[in-house]
């Protein structure tokens, strides 16, 4: 795994996780809104780690479901043990695994519409959102409208999501 990883001091840290549209993660664990959740032993970032993974920007938690498929985006907050974990690469920054984590409130899609727009001028953040985000016709729309320049981004990743849907709509048919 490329990128650096290092425990910090803070003991509380907002931030957003998403999920499978069942309130699971990817392994099958079972979440609920209102609870929090403890994980004892070394806490350590990525596939290989251990602790209750979040990104403090929204749109980082896309980089790992497939928003064209039923999901839950939380607010949520780590604490106890926490490391950081920073991929310099590709910018993903500000990604956690902690020890505690409480699963705050569910973010509707109209609040990360909000939170889309919010950001329009932070030219990577908003180009992530729209690489990794499954937007409809409206919501394209609305983000072009603020800001035209958008248009060729909202093409480009469009049509490579579009291909990625086919795909995958082809396999599910292959399966039956």
């Amino acid at each position: 795994m490329d990128g650096r990883q290092e425990d910090i001091k803070e003991t509380e840290i907002k931030g957003y996780k998403i999920f499978n549209g069942d309130f699971t993660n990817r392994y099958g664990m079972q979440y609920e809104l209102g609870q929090t959740y403890y994980k004892e032993g070394n806490i350590r970032f990525g596939v290989a780690g251990h602790g209750f993974h979040f990104c403090r920007n929204f749109e980082d938690t896309f980089r790992y479901y497939d928003t064209s498929e039923d999901f839950i985006l939380a607010e949520v907050i780590g604490s106890g043990k926490i490391v950081e974990y920073n991929d310099d690469y590709y910018e993903f920054l500000h990604m956690y695994a902690s020890s505690e984590l409480k699963i705050v409130r569910i973010v509707p899609r109209k609040e990360i519409m909000e939170m889309a727009k919010k950001m329009i001028k932070i030219d990577f953040r908003i180009k992530r959102f729209i690489q990794l985000f499954y937007l409809t016709e409206e919501e394209e729309a609305e983000l072009i409208e603020l800001n035209p320049k958008l248009k060729e981004y909202i093409d480009y990743y469009g049509e490579y999501k579009k291909e990625q849907l086919e795909k995958k709509q082809q396999k599910k048919l292959g399966m039956q």
